[in-house]
């Protein structure tokens, strides 16, 4: 008799998921028999092309390493991908979504992007399609929806930022932001985090998204901290970037600015490890010279908690970094992690039942999510479905005879007490 094609296959759109290990334990959350398919088919919806394609292609890599473990498993239904470019545009991720929606894929892992995410949230929600995203994290899409979100909203970065910040003695900050969701949610985030740690804010400037002459919004900007700079010194100001990878046309730029060249830069997970500060070109010797310094998410293992246990399905996490690494050419960023479990989980909450039953199947995501510890470390989710905890790194580029790189130079682990001092740990000061 021949083997049924899956009758409600899953779609995990990502425009662009997110632990140290004792001894690995099993998960309580045991699949459920399922009827025999053919294939099951998990969409992805990626923005592998514009601004944040380095981060999607990270994404993407972590997504191929999880379908290579899922399929290996004895007994299981295979798993295929259905990869859609979003190419960093919302109208072309709603586009998308709604051709894989087309294709009967319900399940979305994603998107990559919080202006996808916002483009796409009311289509998801209206034609019951459920979505698990790794690398999203605007505050004001904290909602009751169809979204589970791996990744860490910025209100969590922030606070790491401020801790790095008030560390070094900054007292004064200006931020430099896409004029998008999550450009505007992450420099309201920096305005209200000011006021708690008693710095002070001297305001944003935003530019166009699709923007390639950045002098006007650097312009302002460099008016905005020379007060700043003569109250307290070059070494006390800091501008936070907000920004994919546009940030090789802005530096350029920025360096022609007297006053933006004397002060410190830093900057986020949109455009933390990026590729093009790795090489010798404008960009990055001005990230090298002005001490560029990103936050991004870091998984559980390497900031060294000891929380929680590895599940046994999930291979050891140096085997997992070396073979992203390999089919990306370098260092992933860490939604490559989110990405990988985001997979699993959406394996697993089919496998355990409820296909074909809308409920059911978010009702098993969030189940399994509680009980599952993967490459992220363990994925806690709060009341909205978002990541309620997270560690993350601080990673400077650095200039050696030459050649540029991006260095580690501390982590911090939101977990800890907030009365200890260790959340914050130097690596490379």
């Amino acid at each position: 008799m021949k083997a049924r094609s899956a009758f409600f296959p899953l779609i995990l759109t990502l425009v662009s998921l997110l632990g140290a290990c004792k001894t690995p334990v099993a998960l309580k959350v045991q699949a459920s028999p399922v009827p025999i398919v053919a294939t099951v088919k998990v969409g992805a919806l990626l923005d592998l092309s514009g601004s944040y394609a380095d981060g999607a292609q990270a994404v993407k890599a972590g997504l191929e390493v999880a379908l290579e473990d899922l399929n290996k498993r004895p007994g299981s239904p295979p798993f295929e991908l259905v990869i859609k470019d979003a190419a960093t545009d919302p109208e072309v991720a709603l586009a998308k979504l709604k051709e894989l929606d087309a294709q009967g894929i319900k399940l979305v892992v994603g998107p990559t992007t919080s202006a996808d995410f916002a483009a796409v949230k009311d289509y998801a929600l209206n034609h019951d399609i459920l979505m698990l995203s790794p690398s999203t994290t605007a505050p004001s899409l904290a909602l009751v929806d169809n979204v589970i979100r791996f990744s860490p909203v910025d209100t969590l970065q922030t606070r790491a930022l401020f801790e790095l910040w008030y560390s070094r003695g900054i007292k004064a900050v200006s931020v430099l932001y896409r004029d998008d969701v999550w450009g505007r949610d992450f420099e309201k985030e920096i305005e209200q985090c000011a006021e708690i740690y008693s710095m002070r804010y001297l305001g944003g400037e935003k530019y166009a998204t699709n923007a390639t002459d950045f002098k006007n919004s650097l312009a302002r900007l460099g008016d905005k901290v020379k007060p700043a700079i003569a109250e307290f010194g070059n070494d006390k100001v800091a501008v936070e970037l907000v920004s994919f990878n546009e940030l090789e046309n802005i530096f350029p730029q920025a360096a022609e600015d007297a006053a933006l060249s004397s002060i410190k830069w830093y900057g986020c997970s949109g455009n933390a490890l990026i590729p093009v500060l790795a090489a010798d070109n404008p960009a990055s010797r001005f990230a090298a010279s002005n001490g560029f310094t990103c936050s991004n998410f870091l998984n559980s293992f390497d900031a060294g908690d000891t929380s929680a246990t590895r599940s046994l399905l999930i291979p050891d996490q140096a085997s997992l970094k070396s073979r992203i690494d390999q089919k990306l050419n370098r260092n992933p960023v860490e939604y490559a992690y989110t990405a990988y479990d985001a997979l699993w989980v959406a394996a697993l909450a089919y496998e355990k039942g409820g296909f074909g039953d809308f409920k059911a199947l978010k009702e098993n995501l969030f189940l399994v999510s509680g009980e599952f510890v993967g490459a992220s470390g363990k994925v806690q989710l709060n009341s909205q479905g978002d990541r309620s905890s997270a560690c993350f790194a601080f990673s400077k580029v650095i200039s050696s005879q030459g050649n540029h790189s991006w260095q580690r130079t501390a982590t911090y682990n939101d977990s800890v007490d907030p009365q200890s001092d260790n959340r914050l740990t130097f690596v490379n000061p």
